[in-house]
């Protein structure tokens, strides 16, 4: 039994390379088709887990660059009403943006980068 994963996943394996249906390849080599069809969905679930986990590899492709806060004196241009959208923003290598307002409370912004690392 312990086995029995590994045998299936090979089946679906040559089952998707013989281009044939399942219920063709399964009476092929005297199996029955529901399972072999059950054995396919799921290896195709087992890999769209692993490809939803970050990897090491991804991980450490993380990089940072320093960020300076722009300086307490308004340009004489800017308006109250642009310092308050003022605003910075993370991008992560998945897409994901995190927008911080320029005033925010770091404690809350570590709380949270430690959540979407």
């Amino acid at each position: 039994m312990g086995r029995e994963p590994e045998v299936w996943t090979k089946r679906v394996e040559r089952w998707r390379d013989s281009g044939r249906s399942a219920a063709e390849f399964a009476a092929e080599i005297g199996v029955n088709a529901n399972r072999l069809r059950h054995w396919g969905w799921r290896t195709n679930a087992e890999l769209r887990r692993a490809k939803a986990k970050p990897t090491a590899v991804q991980a450490e492709a993380l990089t940072w660059v320093e960020v300076t806060a722009p300086s307490k004196e308004p340009a004489a241009a800017s308006t109250a009403a642009s310092m308050s959208t003022e605003e910075l923003a993370l991008v992560l290598a998945s897409g994901l943006v995190v927008r911080v307002p320029a005033h925010f409370e770091p404690e809350a912004l570590r709380r949270l980068l430690t959540v979407v690392r």
